[in-house]
């Protein structure tokens, strides 16, 4: 292949790839997190990405707005983003119950968007993000994105942390006896 031919390949190459990476590229960032926010962060950084509109509690953070999307909950374990509900309303939903109009819209884009192109679907079972759409009682549809990398690190460190404050609990004398009995039980193991 003489040299023009191989620059022209790869500047082809570059360009269908890039073509590529760029229509997953959307798809791809909720590997990241949602938004402008990045799964792992704590309440406090979140807080400050979302600024003035965002109520804050220990372990959520909610946006409302106007439809479609009313609600945004960004959940949190062990200080750590784990999960974010966005709620959709629609007009003319029905006021309680399933909007099945919605639900099944909603679940086609979502397959559509993050299940049909293989490597956007690896990418999200690498990173361990999960995507459903729920319906909720009042008409609304939510679609939930969960990070279960970061729910697993949360649910680690509470037991750690739990461990080390069982550990800091226990009195010397507790402490003693059962080093004590853990002797005598090597022997018989």
């Amino acid at each position: 292949m003489k040299p023009t031919q191989l620059i022209t390949a790869a500047l082809i190459g570059n360009i269908l790839l890039g073509g590529i990476a760029w229509g997953q590229g959307k798809a791809l960032a909720i590997v990241e997190g949602y938004g402008k926010t990045q799964w792992g962060q704590s309440v406090e950084e979140v807080t400050k990405i979302l600024g003035d509109d965002a109520e804050v509690g220990a372990r959520k953070i909610r946006v409302t707005g106007e439809a479609p999307v009313v609600e945004i909950n960004y959940d949190f374990l062990q200080d750590r983003l784990h999960r974010v509900r966005v709620t959709y309303g629609f007009p003319g939903k029905p006021e309680s119950g399933t909007d099945h109009h919605a639900l099944k819209t909603l679940n086609q884009l979502i397959a559509k968007k993050y299940r049909a192109d293989p490597q956007v679907k690896r990418a999200l079972k690498q990173a361990d993000i999960y995507i459903s759409v729920s319906s909720v009682n009042n008409g609304r549809v939510q679609v939930n994105y969960f990070s279960e990398k970061f729910t697993e690190i949360a649910r680690k460190a509470k037991k750690e942390a739990q461990r080390k404050e069982r550990l800091e609990n226990m009195s010397s004398e507790d402490k003693e006896d059962r080093s004590k009995i853990f002797g005598a039980l090597q022997d018989e193991l």
